[in-house]
């Protein structure tokens, strides 16, 4: 009995290899599994083992949560269109959102940033003053 799964792209790899290569922890794997962003995975006497193509699959899934995804953002990039759907239309239709986000984090963090020059700048002879001012 062979003892190494392998695709047409490449051999798997185990759980803790394919953590490695996505620079993650093989439990995000797991959860990752668990939630269905990632379908079943194969398993070689019990083990986990990962294909060049489930890869891929988690290297996506921690990109876009890096760019702050939900899992169920991802839950629907994945099977939330119909089969055969490109990739581009997906983006297409979930990044709008994400913009709109990002764009009032932006300005959240441009009004932060005004507020911390002010108070670089504070002539205010005590902490209940300063307080009173920016509460104003």
């Amino acid at each position: 009995m062979p003892t190494n799964v392998t695709v047409a792209s490449g051999p798997a790899v185990s759980i803790g290899e394919a953590a490695q290569e996505a620079n993650c922890r093989p439990s995000t794997l797991r959860y990752y599994e668990s939630v269905g962003v990632l379908p079943a995975i194969p398993r070689d006497h019990g083990q986990r083992r990962y294909s060049p193509e489930h890869i891929d699959r988690i290297q996506l899934i921690r990109r876009a949560r890096a760019l702050g995804f939900s899992m169920r953002d991802l839950t629907r990039l994945i099977d939330g269109f119909a089969p055969g759907t490109p990739a581009s239309a997906r983006w297409e239709d979930l990044a709008p959102a994400k913009i709109a986000e990002i764009d009032e984090l932006l300005a959240d963090l441009q009004n932060r940033r005004k507020l911390l020059q002010h108070l670089a700048k504070c002539t205010c002879p005590d902490l209940a003053d300063c307080a009173r001012q920016i509460s104003a």
